[in-house]
């Protein structure tokens, strides 16, 4: 008698079990609801592309391609500047680390996210990586570390209280800038330029304004948790796309976000014109060794 019931117990457990975990995972899924929105951000997604669609990504067209009509139509955020900029800098030699205490080939033992790039046109994590450590050769937290500008350039977008990037910056450097072996390895036509974008920021950050010109290891921000995260980190993306970009406004995904800063958001993550990479291909760039 003991064994039937212990063995209709054991069934109703399981089952309680599976109906539990099947709510979950429906639950968690769900889209267009807050949770699902968030999510975006704070959960993994499916695996990333094969080395060859991940490759194809970056290589930009001469008319940058518009998702929407809408987005055609209503969209025309950036300036394509008709000189150079005023202050030519030194052809770049090096790069520099984002983190002041971390060396560029220590970067990827301090990856807590890694490139995930969604499918075209969506706004799926994750475009860029995470950087993220605990306690860092005798340095303590992440929290508080100075981020330093990976290149020279100028300010493309410098935000505050932005969604979901919180505290935010954009930093342009156009292809003239940059050196010929750059150009051929990362396919920079003319009339682009390479983006770098620093997020997550300390509420005192961004250190520098839009339009301003930054040096290579120049102090932008701090690390910090502004925007959708609950923990510090340095949210790090690269994108190749038209030179010029200037955009006021950069905010998605909450009701308080203007039309222009939806826009210009969406102009930037998604209409296809500016397209990522993996940051680490850049950051663990080896130059040639001069002669």
């Amino acid at each position: 008698m003991r064994k039937p019931f212990i063995a209709l117990l054991a069934t109703c457990l399981v089952l309680a079990g599976c109906s539990t975990l099947s709510f979950a995972s429906n639950e968690s899924a769900a889209p267009g609801t807050p949770t699902g929105i968030m999510m975006r951000y704070t959960t993994s997604q499916p695996a990333s592309r094969t080395p060859k669609e991940q490759a194809s990504i970056i290589q930009p067209s001469p008319t940058p391609a518009i998702v929407t009509p809408e987005l055609v139509t209503t969209l025309s955020p950036i300036t394509i500047p008709t000189s150079p900029f005023p202050t030519p800098l030194p052809e770049v030699n090096q790069l520099c680390s984002p983190l002041e205490f971390v060396d560029l080939k220590d970067l990827p033992r301090v990856v807590s996210d890694g490139y995930r790039p969604p499918p075209k046109g969506s706004d799926e994590r994750h475009q860029g990586i995470d950087f993220v450590y605990f306690h860092w050769k005798g340095q303590g937290l992440i929290e508080g570390t100075i981020v330093r500008s990976v290149l020279p350039g100028i300010v493309a977008i410098s935000e505050k209280d932005s969604f979901p990037f919180g505290n935010v910056e954009v930093i342009e450097t156009p292809r003239e800038r940059l050196p010929e072996v750059l150009r051929q390895e990362f396919e920079i036509d003319e009339g682009y330029s390479l983006y770098v974008l620093y997020a997550h920021m300390q509420k005192e950050s961004p250190l520098v304004a839009l339009g301003e010109e930054v040096q290579s290891c120049e102090p932008i921000g701090t690390v910090g948790k502004t925007g959708n995260t609950q923990a510090a980190h340095l949210h790090f993306e690269t994108r190749i796309g038209p030179a010029g970009l200037n955009l006021v406004g950069f905010s998605l995904y909450v009701d308080t976000a203007t039309e222009q800063e939806k826009k210009n958001y969406r102009f930037w993550s998604v209409s296809g014109a500016y397209a990522t990479f993996d940051p680490l291909r850049l950051l663990l760039f080896e130059f040639p060794a001069s002669k």
